[in-house]
């Protein structure tokens, strides 16, 4: 008796489920690991070499606490990430679903201007948080 599903899977599909096996198992090693604790994780490059902070610091520390349930510990570390993240776990849901044939509605066009302005004010948030004056210090994780 020859076994059939409706979607049988395909090779790229079983790499899907291996990133997907290892993303659970990285969100499971920062759920565990806090980045708060030297030696858990390298340290950010562009800070070792500028002293600067990049758009990216911070964002191990705020998901680790995301993963706590503290959204303003979160959002003290980097709330660029905190509010980029609904949208990014959107596109990896819809892209996972898409994979494996589940109907999901069509993705929405996005005018090219809007990934400009994007741009605009991640570079215009990496400049502020490296502004030593209140009120933009609160952006230093």
């Amino acid at each position: 008796m020859k076994l059939t599903t409706p979607y049988p899977l395909r090779l790229g599909t079983v790499s899907h489920i291996g990133i997907a096996a290892l993303g659970a198992v990285g969100i499971a090693a920062l759920y565990v690991l806090d980045p708060r604790v030297p030696g858990n994780y390298p340290v950010c490059p562009f800070l070792s070499f500028t002293g600067c902070y990049c758009p990216g610091c911070g964002t191990l520390r705020a998901l680790h606490r995301l993963l706590h349930a503290d959204v303003v510990g979160a959002l003290g570390y980097n709330p660029l990430t905190v509010l980029s993240l609904p949208f990014i776990v959107y596109s990896i849901t819809t892209s996972a679903l898409r994979e494996v044939h589940v109907p999901v509605p069509r993705p929405a066009f996005i005018h090219p201007q809007w990934i400009w302005v994007l741009l605009v004010g991640i570079v215009v948030f990496w400049v502020l948080r490296n502004v030593p004056v209140a009120p933009f210090s609160m952006l230093a994780p």
